[in-house]
């Protein structure tokens, strides 16, 4: 099982320091979310792929009210170019922040993927699509290797919907139907913070239930004690 870590906090300095302990406490890779910090998320994506060598997961709302697919496009393109195991995390985005059903969010996420995935291929894109118009619009540098794409999912339709438009899924720590319905999905665990035994008891559940990635986020975990008892006691039993 491969075990990440989600920096948290406001200071982009100590967002990067996190990243560095965990790096060399041992974990796997890096998980940020756009929901989850103050900073922009792309400016701390791009940072992250820089200071430390573990591959970076960027998660983001994926809506008309937040970012256009073609900035989604050149943001992740430029994050891939700066690290080979940048992966894109894609959110249906909240329905309290645009208020839209959900199935024409779905819908939107569906046609937003297809221009993002045209936009890495280099070409020339002209979209007229339900939701977002691209006109004569191509990336100057597109990736060398499009970055996998992965869906926020809280429901089996998105479980399956991924199946459909994207490399990969992301669960809550709590939704272990999903854990049933895929269990390979890359799985956010909410430690809450109550220390090794409260991690090895989660991620021993999460083990016997077939999940291979999974992203510690931990409030107030920015200090070298908590990557210490990681190093000592939980990355040793996983490995």
């Amino acid at each position: 099982m491969r075990i990440g870590y989600q920096p948290i906090g406001d200071d982009p300095q100590n967002l990067l320091k996190q990243a560095e302990l965990a790096e060399e406490a041992g974990f796997d890779g890096l998980w940020i979310a756009d929901d989850g910090l103050e900073p922009f998320v792309w400016s701390i994506a791009g940072a992250l792929s820089q200071r430390t060598s573990l591959p970076v997961t960027a998660l983001v709302d994926c809506s008309t009210t937040r970012i256009h697919p073609v900035v989604l496009a050149r943001a992740a393109a430029t994050c891939a170019m700066l690290s080979q195991h940048f992966t894109l995390g894609l959110n249906l985005a909240n329905r309290s922040d645009d208020r839209l059903p959900d199935q024409q969010r779905r819908d939107m996420l569906v046609e937003a993927v297809d221009v993002i995935k045209r936009l890495w291929t280099g070409e020339r894109v002209n979209h007229h699509g339900s939701y977002y118009t691209v006109e004569d619009t191509r990336l100057s540098t597109p990736p060398k290797r499009p970055p996998p794409v992965y869906l926020l999912a809280h429901d089996i339709a998105t479980v399956r919907l991924a199946d459909t438009i994207a490399d990969g899924v992301i669960v809550g720590g709590d939704e272990s139907d999903l854990m049933t319905e895929k269990p390979s999905a890359v799985h956010v665990v909410m430690d809450g913070g109550d220390g090794v035994d409260a991690q090895i008891r989660l991620l021993d559940r999460l083990y016997e239930n077939g999940c291979e990635n999974v992203y510690l986020s931990v409030p107030d975990s920015g200090d070298e004690a908590f990557f210490r008892g990681f190093e000592q006691h939980v990355q040793p039993r996983y490995v």
